[in-house]
C-alpha cells in the first residue's frame, strides 16, 4: 500500500467480513436466477459480489478514519483547488473563480480528467486527476494550443496521492505570451511516464475579472542595460511580473536572464516566487529580453511595493545585500 495512508491496510485488514453470509447470499442469488448461458450467470455473480463488497467498504468508511480519509480526499467536481497548498489557488477556488472542465479520456490502461481550471490573464493552472492500475509515472509536458495556433510556455507540476491509482496533480503554465481574454483551448498529452498513448482534451477558456494590471513607465539603468517592469499583474491567485531587458547584444557585463527580483510590501513582506520564464530575441544588434515571473499574492491592504533587482549568479547560498544590483528598484503605487 501506499505510505501516503499507513494506516490503510491495517483498517482494511481488520474488517470483520461475514464469509458464511456472503456465501449463503451468493447461493441463494444463483438459486433464484434461472439464466441458461453460464457466461451470464458468472456476470451476475460477480455484480452480486461486487456489491456485497462496495457496501462493506462504505459501511467501514462511516466508522474508518484511515479509509474515510482516503474517500474524502477524491476530488469532487467544483472544489479541486479549495484544499491545495497553493494559497492563492485556494482562495480562487472558494470564491468560485476557477472553471470547472470535468473532461475524462482513456488510453493504454490510463484515464486522465481534467477536472478545472484558473486563468487571469497571467496564471494558468489546470488540476486534473490521473487513475491506472498499476505506477506509469507521471505526465509528461504537454502541447497547448489556444485558437488552433500552438503557443510557447514554461510549465512545472505537483501534486499527491489521494488513493494508491488515484493522483491528484496540478500544472501551473507559465505564459510567455498574452493571450485573448477568451479562447478555444486545446491540451494534449502523447505520454504519461514511459507508455505512449493519446490524451486530448478541448474546452473554452475565459479569464477572471479579479485582476489588477500596472503598467509602469519607469526605465533604470543597469550595467550598460535598460530594465523596465513591462507589466505587473494583482489578483487573488498570484502576482505575475512582467520584466524587459535591453541590452547591446556583446554586452559581457550583465546576463539578464540571471536577473531575478525581490518584491517587498509597504509592511515589509517579501514575496515568495513561485515560478519563472523567459525568453529573448536580437533585434537590430539588441537584446530584447523578457521574463515572466510568478509570486504569491499581495496581502490586503498593500498600497505600495518595491521591485529590487538581483543577480542571481552571484548567490551561492543565502541571499546577501552583495547581489543587489539597485536598492531602490521600481517603487509601484498599488490603485
Amino acid at each position: 500500500m501506499s505510505s501516503q495512508f499507513p494506516d490503510l491496510k491495517s483498517e482494511m485488514d481488520q474488517i470483520s467480513v461475514p464469509v458464511e453470509k456472503l456465501d449463503n447470499i451468493i447461493a441463494e442469488t444463483v438459486s433464484r436466477t434461472k439464466m441458461k448461458r453460464t457466461k451470464k450467470r458468472i456476470v451476475m455473480y460477480s455484480i452480486s459480489a461486487a456489491v456485497v463488497g462496495f457496501g462493506l467498504f462504505l459501511g467501514s468508511a462511516m466508522v474508518s478514519p484511515a479509509i474515510a480519509k482516503v474517500a474524502s480526499n477524491i476530488p469532487v467536481v467544483g472544489t479541486f483547488f479549495n484544499d491545495v497548498g497553493d494559497e492563492g489557488l485556494k482562495i480562487a477556488g472558494q470564491k468560485g473563480l476557477t472553471q470547472v472542465v470535468d473532461q475524462t479520456v482513456k488510453d493504454n490502461g490510463v484515464t486522465l480528467t481534467m477536472n478545472e481550471i484558473f486563468y487571469d490573464g497571467s496564471r494558468l493552472t489546470l488540476g486534473y486527476t490521473q487513475e491506472s492500475l498499476l505506477p506509469v509515472g507521471g505526465l509528461e509536458r504537454p502541447t497547448i494550443l489556444v485558437d488552433g495556433k500552438e503557443i510557447n510556455f514554461g510549465s512545472g507540476f505537483s501534486g499527491e496521492f489521494v488513493t494508491p491509482g488515484t493522483y491528484k496533480g496540478i500544472i501551473n503554465v507559465t505564459l510567455t505570451e498574452e493571450l485573448p481574454e477568451e479562447f478555444e483551448m486545446n491540451i494534449v498529452f502523447d505520454a504519461v511516464g514511459l507508455l505512449p498513448g493519446n490524451w486530448e482534451f478541448a474546452f473554452p477558456v475565459k479569464q477572471s475579472s479579479e485582476v489588477t494590471v500596472i503598467k509602469p513607465k519607469d526605465v533604470i539603468d543597469i550595467q550598460g542595460a535598460q530594465l523596465s517592469v513591462d507589466s505587473l499583474k494583482i489578483g487573488p491567485a498570484g502576482t505575475d511580473l512582467r520584466v524587459k531587458v535591453i541590452s547591446d547584444e556583446d554586452n559581457r557585463e550583465l546576463d539578464p536572464f540571471a536577473l531575478n527580483y525581490y518584491i517587498v510590501d509597504d509592511q515589509g513582506n517579501r514575496l515568495e516566487m513561485l515560478s519563472g520564464s523567459g525568453h529573448g530575441d536580437t533585434i537590430e544588434g539588441k537584446m530584447h529580453a523578457y521574463q515572466n515571473l510568478l509570486y504569491e499574492r499581495l496581502v490586503a491592504g498593500v498600497k505600495k511595493i518595491k521591485v529590487i533587482p538581483y543577480d542571481s549568479s552571484l548567490n551561492q547560498k543565502d541571499f546577501n545585500e552583495e547581489t543587489i544590483l539597485q536598492e531602490n528598484g521600481f517603487e509601484i503605487e498599488i490603485p
